[in-house]
């Protein structure tokens, strides 16, 4: 196979919340026109985000690129054509008037689910600096405090106990803590 005939990924536009719809159509009209070996596979980039919902730990995905799909494709205007038939299709992502695939590496990023400069998974809390809450598990069970600190990566909080007369903070897991 020649270097200009070889797939690569390509950016598209579409429209945001059918970005699934799009990629299984796309999928679908390759195999009907029988060109599942010019448009190989789609991709709809998504990552894991910690959320807690008072002491429940809830796993979400979100996808990374709202309003885009990734397409492994060989670049001919059959298979733009094809792609860009489809109504939900916003056309493909340009530079400089030119459809330009996509790196290899940002690909690996896209699916390892890593955001440039983030973990592979994104924590979200319902805390915030200065809330006051209320210990429901561990030493200072019952304890009312201050959040003083947020460490989202490690699912942390640190929080200031008043006892008799003093502050003490107390690193708790953000499972063990409500919010008042």
């Amino acid at each position: 196979m020649s270097k200009a005939n070889e797939p690569k990924w390509y950016t598209v536009a579409v429209y945001t919340g059918k970005e699934d719809h799009v990629a299984k159509m796309i999928m679908q009209l390759a195999k009907d026109f029988k060109l599942e070996k010019k448009i190989l596979e789609t991709f709809v980039p998504r990552q894991k985000q910690v959320e807690f919902k008072g002491a429940k730990k809830v796993i979400k995905e979100k996808k990374m690129l709202p309003g885009y799909i990734l397409v492994r494709m060989v670049l001919d205007n059959e298979t733009v054509a094809l792609v860009n038939s489809i109504e939900e299709v916003r056309g493909f992502v340009r530079v400089g008037g030119e459809i330009t695939p996509v790196s290899p590496e940002e690909i690996e990023r896209f699916k390892s689910g890593k955001s440039k400069d983030e973990e592979k998974v994104e924590y979200k809390t319902q805390f915030m600096i200065n809330d006051a809450v209320r210990i429901i598990d561990g030493v200072f069970k019952g304890q009312i405090g201050k959040v003083v600190n947020i460490d989202e990566k490690n699912e942390k909080l640190t929080v200031v106990i008043s006892m008799l007369g003093t502050e003490i903070p107390y690193e708790v897991h953000m499972g063990e803590v409500a919010k008042i």
